[in-house]
């Protein structure tokens, strides 16, 4: 059994995604007043974490979903679905209108997690996060 919690323990965010991610990959910005962040826990262990960010546009508010990572070990159970829902039900509690995000094209198993959800694949004015990223939004 695992349980997602909201975090402010940086330190364990950036632990997360060092170990997850790399050192080549690790994203290194975790403090911003704009950014809310999740563990996920199974049992006593952190085995996967997730943010979300709010923006605004002219047309207002709207989040994105930042780094998520699952531990191999944790895969397969659901967990970044979890995450998503869980992102999704705090970008709605905050009145946004939707929910933007993308994966790396190579991540099928993400895409379709977000597909699941509810998302829908897009294609932006400008790649915003990957060049060869597959890009995602829900309308909330």
């Amino acid at each position: 059994m695992f349980r997602i919690k909201q975090t402010k323990n940086l330190d364990l965010v950036r632990s997360l995604d060092l170990a997850l991610f790399g050192a080549e990959e690790a994203e290194g910005e975790y403090e911003n007043a704009a950014y809310t962040w999740w563990v996920a826990w199974q049992d006593t262990k952190a085995v996967g974490f997730c943010g979300l960010e709010r923006a605004t546009d002219k047309k207002g508010a709207y989040g994105i979903l930042l780094r998520a990572a699952v531990a191999p070990e944790a895969r397969g159970q659901g967990i970044q679905r979890r995450m998503i829902k869980v992102r999704d039900a705090c970008a709605r509690k905050q009145g946004l209108r939707c929910v933007l995000t993308y994966t790396a094209g190579y991540n099928i198993t993400s895409a379709n997690n977000l597909i699941r959800e509810g998302y829908i694949l897009y294609k932006p004015h400008y790649a915003w996060g990957l060049k060869q990223g597959l890009y995602f939004w829900k309308a909330l």
